[in-house]
């Protein structure tokens, strides 16, 4: 979902001057960029990891993670609201749960 929300970031088309782009989509979630987004696609597509070789900048390649179909944005949601279908406790390792309470983290 961040990458999908990059066009609303602050000098957003200068990431594909300075770096390559890897998007982590989760298992069953569609990645359907916006319009702006999809004109700064046309053409950094790439196929495999090997074919960030031939630019130093500006590709993107897409891979399915086989982890947890997690959302970050909803777990910080469920964080600040209280509200959840599930336990955060049962979306985040033991260590990271704690280190936001200790820290007292999204509590916005």
């Amino acid at each position: 979902d961040a990458f999908l929300n990059l066009p609303s970031w602050l000098r957003w088309r200068e990431i594909f001057n300075l770096a390559h782009i890897v998007v982590a989509n989760r298992p069953g979630v569609a990645v359907e960029p916006g319009d702006e987004l999809s004109k700064q696609l046309k053409g950094r597509w790439i196929d495999q990891p090997s074919d960030f070789q031939a630019n130093t900048a500006g590709n993107v390649l897409a891979v399915t993670l086989s982890q947890h179909p997690i959302s970050s944005t909803n777990i910080r949601q469920q964080l600040i609201t209280g509200h959840g279908q599930q336990p955060i406790s049962s979306k985040l390792p033991n260590g990271v749960a704690r280190y936001i309470a200790s820290h007292q983290l999204y509590l916005e």
